[in-house]
């Protein structure tokens, strides 16, 4: 025998878990939107990092080439001074 919707039977808990579920994905876009700026923030951060340790690594590694260029002519010149 049918139910009236009057908030009884299956209507009812189907009604309450429906609200109960928009709540919680109500609650989940609450947090969701306090952690995005967060996040967001969290990324600058890493690629500023990662940014400075590349420039920084790209002008030491830089002067280590020419220092390894000079030191290269060096031998070269000591083994035709030497005759070897």
């Amino acid at each position: 025998m049918p139910v009236a919707h009057g908030g009884s039977g299956m209507n009812g808990s189907r009604d309450d878990a429906l609200r109960s579920f928009q709540k919680r994905i109500a609650g989940n876009h609450a947090r969701d939107d306090k952690r995005i700026p967060n996040m967001l923030w969290t990324i600058a951060v890493i690629l500023f990092v990662l940014w400075l340790i590349g420039w920084l690594g790209f002008h030491l590694l830089g002067a280590a080439i020419h220092i390894l260029v000079v030191l290269a002519i060096i031998c070269v010149v000591l083994a035709f001074v030497k005759g070897t």
